[in-house]
């Protein structure tokens, strides 16, 4: 079980990318709840390094990315100069950890 955090979202896309969802529990914590991440998707992706040479794209485009939550929310996020930039966020205050398996939750703290 890993748990990411908004800030940490731009030094975890590596792990995002290449890590099955289905296999691995990794939530996301958005500072009041955490919630277990179901899918990940780029939506725009910045441009290859030998395309970006040659084209007129900026270098440091903006990249779009989007989160599906368990407890069906949707984060969509951008990273632009390295900065994590959220674009939709619907977090709501709760003293409780929802939808997280029991297999998991004696270790949540």
């Amino acid at each position: 079980m890993i748990t990411i955090t908004i800030d940490s979202l731009a030094i975890s896309l590596d792990l995002l990318k290449s890590v099955d969802l289905n296999e691995h529990l990794i939530f996301l914590n958005d500072g009041y709840q955490s919630a277990q991440i179901r899918s990940f998707k780029a939506i725009s992706e910045s441009p290859a390094p030998e395309e970006a040479e040659t084209s007129d794209m900026p270098k440091n485009k903006a990249v779009s990315y989007e989160l599906n939550l368990q407890d069906n929310r949707v984060i969509l996020f951008g990273i632009e100069n390295s900065q994590v930039k959220v674009t939709a966020l619907d977090a709501k205050p709760t003293t409780t950890i929802r939808n997280m398996p029991n297999r998991v939750a004696d270790y949540a703290f």
